[in-house]
């Protein structure tokens, strides 16, 4: 059987496609977001994912959600303790962000619930920043490690 050009010509455009879905299963293709995407965030200090699958930035101007098409920024007016966000974990299923001057904030669905201790947890810092990736919750005890303070327990 004779293959003619026009045929071996649709046969190597097949053969090139294959290959190259192949290759995309294979190598990720970079994604780059800016603020042009709505991201807005100068340092990021921690990453997390929760449980539906939202990827939570938390960073030097706030705090942001990725949707995997949008960014939603959160602020202090949304019930953040400070603007800028040092720590971002999954406790409990539950989101839980921790300010520059230590505060905490649960999410609640669609808003930031402050911890009702913040007050103490200001005290016991005296202007220290948490370490990262330090929040420790044990029913309701919660402990958190500064720099020069060791780890303060409300």
């Amino acid at each position: 059987m004779a293959v003619n050009k026009r045929q071996l010509t649709l046969i190597l455009v097949f053969v090139t496609h294959l290959l190259s879905q192949q290759a995309f299963g294979q190598w990720p293709i970079p994604i780059h977001f800016h603020e042009r995407e709505g991201l807005v965030c100068g340092k990021i200090n921690q990453l997390a994912c929760d449980s539906s699958n939202f990827i939570w930035i938390a960073c030097e101007y706030g705090l942001y959600r990725y949707d995997g098409f949008y960014f939603k920024p959160f602020t202090v007016s949304d019930g953040l303790p400070d603007n800028q966000i040092v720590d971002i974990q999954i406790v409990h299923n539950k989101v839980v962000a921790v300010g520059i001057r230590g505060g905490i904030a649960f999410f609640n669905d669609s808003v930031f619930r402050q911890y009702p201790f913040n007050k103490q947890i200001y005290e016991a810092a005296k202007g220290q920043i948490p370490v990262s990736g330090s929040l420790h919750i044990n029913g309701n005890r919660v402990s958190m490690s500064f720099y020069n303070l060791g780890t303060i327990e409300v």
